[in-house]
């Protein structure tokens, strides 16, 4: 083997990646269970954001090294992948929305629950609003969807030219940031809940990973100092740009830098924590099912999240998640390639975690 190849990036299996997930669905779960305008509330925004940078990075680092070992992007794999890995857990949870809502009474509405089938719930949310209901939180993964039928075509027709990618990628990074600015006063529904307004989150990680593609191990230097620039100028016009529009854009970037540092390795041994390595897999189905649980939770409380709420919310949300996991996920997890077996390459967890 070439000494070079021998250290040039590869994405492999990294638990600390595994942890940062971890780590931002906690965050996503205690902002949810803590009422609004609490003191010290974490804003579920930044995990949500957490969550689409890292999908990015994964999916475009597995899609370039796929096309340089094998020439191409095997469409069809990557498509059945993604549905057996989203689907399953999203029609259990669906299910069991549209039971309640038979049953006892309505927690969200018909068009959420279509939009929710059809992977256009953001589109739903950003014209008509229904917030606080038991879907909202699946416009994230509505976008993560529309993401991943688009991104791969991308790849397809501009791997083989570097500079076209990144250039391609720097613009997808920049386009959502104008989009926000000029429909600022269309309100946040629209601006926070549209595929086009919020895909810089997913495209920050995409550009990490077109970065440090095919690049020695140790050589993240120029990666720094990108991530540092963009960080200084987009800090210089806070006072001037509203903050919902470069808020999220400043998130993305530092969760890069996490995602980079914690991926090599160095010196994060906690991130290979076995708890946090655990929450991490679990995330998707965690993050499907808790919001459904909180909203009837409240309901039958007739609270507003708080202490009492997540007494009962938190275990109630483990056992589901941990059956969610054992008896539907990963079941279709080994067979979503068409056998039983494992597919040794690694497929990245759903990024999508919302804020309702």
């Amino acid at each position: 083997m070439h000494p070079e190849a021998a250290t040039t990036w590869r994405l492999g299996h990294r638990p600390e990646l595994d942890a940062v997930r971890g780590i931002a669905i906690a965050l996503v779960v205690l902002s949810h269970l803590t009422p609004e305008g609490s003191a010290g509330r974490i804003p579920g925004l930044v995990g949500v954001i957490v969550f689409f940078t890292l999908s990015g990075f994964l999916i475009t680092s597995l899609l370039l090294e796929q096309h340089e070992q094998h020439g191409r992007v095997d469409l069809r794999r990557f498509y059945r992948a993604r549905a057996y890995r989203l689907a399953p857990a999203m029609l259990s949870m669906v299910a069991f929305v549209v039971a309640t809502n038979l049953l006892w009474e309505p927690i969200a509405p018909t068009s959420l629950v279509v939009g929710t089938l059809t992977w256009t719930s953001n589109w739903v949310i950003a014209t008509g609003g229904h917030s606080g209901t038991a879907l909202t939180h699946t416009w994230s993964l509505a976008i993560e969807e529309q993401f991943y039928l688009l991104w791969p075509l991308v790849i397809i027709v501009v791997a083989r030219r570097r500079r076209l990618l990144l250039a391609a990628t720097v613009t997808g990074v920049c386009v959502p940031v104008l989009l926000r600015f000029l429909l600022a006063a269309s309100g946040t529904d629209r601006i926070m809940n549209g595929t086009d307004t919020r895909a810089d989150s997913l495209l920050v990680g995409c550009l990490l990973a077109v970065l440090v593609h095919g690049r020695p191990e140790g050589r993240s230097e120029p990666v720094a100092a990108a991530g540092c620039l963009v960080a200084v100028l987009a800090s210089c016009l806070m006072g001037v740009i509203p903050i919902v529009v470069l808020a999220p854009l400043l998130v993305a970037v530092a969760t890069a830098g996490a995602i980079h540092w914690s991926a090599r390795g160095d010196g994060v041994r906690w991130l290979r924590a076995r708890p946090l390595t655990l929450l991490g897999k679990r995330s998707y189905g965690l993050y499907l099912w808790h919001w459904p649980i909180i909203v009837v939770v409240d309901r039958l409380l007739h609270r507003d999240g708080g202490l009492l709420v997540a007494v009962v919310v938190l275990p109630l949300a483990a056992l589901v998640t941990e059956a969610s996991w054992q008896f539907v996920e990963q079941p279709f997890l080994r067979r979503r390639h068409g056998t039983r077996a494992r597919d040794p390459r690694p497929i990245p967890e759903p990024a999508a975690v919302a804020s309702p």
